[in-house]
């Protein structure tokens, strides 16, 4: 077994005062109107990205309606971006 040292004497003598910590007063109305303009512009940039979102997909969708008119208007079936599937066989000279 081991022998454990209790010590009897405080480690801080009562001869050193501690000094007296203050929380220095911070005026926080300041940081709140940051957060709060902050806030507010994060709040007006995601309504523009939706709003451009909603044009992306709009366009997109437009773009895709006016290929795939086109190929119908060519005849070449190819609406889905696929190969047809019947090659030409080469001629074959006798």
């Amino acid at each position: 077994m081991e022998e454990q040292v209790i010590q009897e004497t405080p480690v801080a003598s009562s001869e050193q005062p501690v000094a007296a910590t203050e929380t220095p007063a911070v005026d926080v109305s300041g940081y709140e109107q940051q957060i709060q303009a902050l806030q507010q512009r994060a709040t007006e940039a995601e309504e523009r990205f939706q709003g451009i979102k909603g044009n992306s997909t709009t366009f997109t969708k437009n773009k895709t309606i006016n290929v795939a008119k086109r190929l119908r208007i060519k005849g070449s079936g190819r609406i889905s971006g696929k190969r047809p599937t019947k090659l030409l066989k080469p001629k074959t000279s006798r």
